[in-house]
């Protein structure tokens, strides 16, 4: 029984076989016989003999057929050999081949004719050249690149809502928090600066940025704003108006209908303006994709629903369905999966209004759209190529609605089933319903495609290279398997999106946070990242680095700004003369002598000692003990070193210069005394 083409009657046809080979002139010539045709596949290891035992020429090019995707993933020195070897009964398979003939196909499959023809449609891209759409020339800065698609307007836009957030925050809790201060313009982008770099320098605890360890301290992003100030900035941060907030309606009715109805409003502002500016600065290349991706999130009070994925990096999340160029990996649109999307619709009708809405602003150019099997579906192929002008090739699962039950390998379904089961690795069958082609195709299992631009046949020969591994000698060998030409396009352009996935992930500014629409701002920054990068990319083609393109991104950010009021712990104050300055008492705890800690000197505990006191004129905090020894340190006057500074001498001396400077305790105040003297005065 053959698994193909056949006559009208649907008679079986058994014919001689022919080597597999792309070659424009193929001679014919006899077959030889089982016993000869083994003879020679062991004597020689370079040919590569075909299912009928013919033996090719010597200086035949063994990567012949394959594509130039392939050619690349193979040393000229390895040992290829073709699938056909391996065949167990190559003559019950006839591939299928083109149809000349008029006669319609006699099946009765709901359409479906074994009967394949060439696509008459004309597949010519006629959308936009591909590439950035921006007004920028070669000396473009990373930078600049970053503000096409987060312009300047959404830094206003996030210091605003974050200085009204916080001050509704303040109002509702009846409580004045007297650690925050506003937010300005150059403090918020230098917020996101420090985001930024974090991405590119992670760390497992966010104090470590501000850590006291030099191999763990990053002296810029210290150096920019104090760990206080970044929780504090994190604490208050916010995209949209508070006010007006679903999650913030009292009527719990209310408040249930309106989160349904706008559920991602805490970065509506945020997404809508990225995702307009990622749509105005790159024109999309002929092939796009629509994959998921899945944001991590293992909280359980998130805004939108979160899903439980295996297959995935991240297995728990938010879902986001991207579109996405499969040649560059540029991000063009993302929808989220939302409890109200699209309410009381299931299966097919589902996916196929979610991919017409991604692809409705890119209608009508002759795109060439790659999907996996949640989305493809006969129905969908049909209304992407008669109303949008667009190609779908896809994975299709052999249940969907509409597809051939010819091919089917269930029996409930397909009586003839154990033909699609008998297929070998390297063998396909096909039909054609009008312009959609419909290929099971056997690699270590049965793959079935569906695909409206490609032909269910193999026109020049294609074959796809595939590692198998022995079951006897537990090796892997390298072969060639005939496929039709979908199946390379398929390989080559379906991971678009995980791609983009991957060069998001690398060095992503995603921390930990309490609140759930935060992840989705981490995400979009990491995506404005990612395509901005790739803009740069194409406009100077410069080989600069994701990391370092990140890097300098954050450092101009900064741009030099530092909310610190006090000198750095690692900085040195510039002294020209000790007996300037003065001692003075501060408020508070204090904070750790800075002598001490040049001189490593700890407390049981192990920590510094902390002082109230510190020099007026420097801005620093002392001992009372330290004060003079560390003035003759930082003037370079001092004539001991700096483990003997500490001697009774300079000790004493700084007492006395502490003591004559300070009025008595009785002259402080009527009836208060110092230490144990008020007690003595009680006592008398």
């Amino acid at each position: 029984m053959t698994v193909g083409t056949g006559d009208s009657e649907g008679e079986d046809i058994v014919e001689e076989q022919i080597p597999v080979r792309a070659m424009d002139d193929r001679e014919e010539t006899d077959s030889l016989d089982d016993e000869q045709s083994v003879e020679e596949s062991e004597e020689s290891d370079h040919c590569f003999p075909s299912s009928s035992g013919e033996e090719l020429e010597s200086d035949e090019d063994p990567f012949e057929g394959l594509s130039a995707r392939s050619r690349k993933r193979l040393r000229p020195s390895i040992n290829v050999k073709r699938i056909e070897e391996t065949w167990k009964k190559p003559e019950k398979y006839e591939e299928p081949t083109e149809y000349f003939g008029d006669s319609s196909d006699s099946e009765n499959d709901e359409g479906w004719s074994s009967h394949l023809r060439r696509h008459r449609r004309s597949q010519e891209f006629t959308g936009n050249i591909p590439g950035p759409n921006v007004s920028l020339d070669e000396n473009v800065s990373p930078l600049e690149a970053f503000y096409t698609i987060f312009p300047h307007s959404l830094i206003k836009k996030l210091r605003r809502e974050t200085n009204k957030y916080a001050r509704w925050s303040q109002a509702k809790k009846r409580k004045t928090d007297k650690y925050w201060r506003e937010v300005n313009d150059v403090e918020m982008k230098a917020f996101l600066g420090v985001l930024i770099l974090m991405g590119s320098d992670p760390k497992m605890e966010i104090g470590d940025y501000w850590s006291n360890q030099t191999a763990l301290r990053n002296e810029f992003i210290a150096g920019t704003m104090s760990r206080n100030r970044y929780h504090k900035i994190m604490q208050y941060f916010h995209c949209n108006n508070p006010e007006n907030d679903p999650a913030n309606i009292s009527d719990p009715i209310k408040r249930r209908i309106e989160k349904d109805r706008n559920p991602m409003y805490k970065v509506a502002p945020i997404l809508d303006k990225i995702m307009e500016q990622s749509v105005k600065s790159y024109h999309l290349h002929q092939q796009v994709v629509i994959d998921e991706a899945i944001i991590g999130y293992k909280g359980s009070k998130g805004g939108i629903p979160s899903v439980f994925i295996i297959s995935k990096p991240r297995s728990k999340g938010f879902k986001v369905y991207v579109l996405a160029d499969a040649v560059s990996n540029y991000v063009n649109c993302i929808r989220f999966m939302t409890r109200g999307a699209i309410p009381n619709r299931r299966g097919d009708s589902k996916t196929l209004e979610l991919v017409v809405d991604m692809v409705s602003h890119i209608s009508g150019f002759n795109y060439i759209l790659y999907t996996d099997n949640y989305y493809t579906s006969p129905e969908l192929a049909v209304t992407l190529l008669n109303q949008h002008h667009m190609f779908l090739t896809g994975s299709v699962r052999p249940t969907r609605k509409g597809m051939p039950t010819s091919l089917s390998a269930n029996e409930k379904n397909n009586p003839a089933s154990k033909k699609i089961k008998a297929l070998e690795r390297g063998q396909f069958a096909s039909r054609q319903k009008g312009e959609m082609v419909v290929i099971v195709w056997k690699d270590s299992k049965l793959f079935t495609v569906l695909t409206t631009c490609k032909e269910g046949f193999r026109i020049n020969g294609e074959r796809v290279v595939r590692h198998v591994k022995d079951k006897t000698t537990k090796k892997r060998n390298t072969y060639t398997l005939p496929a039709p030409n979908v199946i390379d396009n398929y390989n080559e352009y379906m991971g678009g999106v995980d791609r983009a996935n991957q060069l998001r992930s690398y060095y992503t500014s995603q921390r930990q946070t309490h609140k759930w629409w935060k992840y989705i701002f981490f995400y979009l920054l990491d995506t404005v990242l990612t395509n901005s990068w790739i803009i740069f990319k194409e406009i100077t083609n410069s080989k600069l680095t994701h990391k370092s393109f990140q890097v300098q991104i954050g450092v101009s950010l900064v741009g030099g700004f530092s909310s610190r009021k006090k000198v750095l712990v690692t900085s040195q104050p510039t002294i020209d003369s000790y007996k300037g300055h003065t001692l003075i008492q501060g408020k508070g705890h204090g904070q750790c002598c800075r002598l001490c800690i040049q001189l490593k000197r700890r407390t049981r505990s192990g920590g510094y000692r902390k002082s109230s006191y510190k020099c007026r004129e420097c801005g620093i905090s002392l001992c009372r003990d330290c004060f003079l020894p560390y003035h003759h340190i930082a003037t370079g006057k001092a004539t001991l070193c700096k483990e003997t500074q500490y001697d009774a001498g300079d000790q004493n001396e700084a007492r006395q210069l502490w003591h004559t400077s300070q009025p008595r305790g009785r002259e402080r105040g009527r009836g208060r005394g110092r230490g144990r003297g008020r007690g003595r005065q009680a006592r008398k």
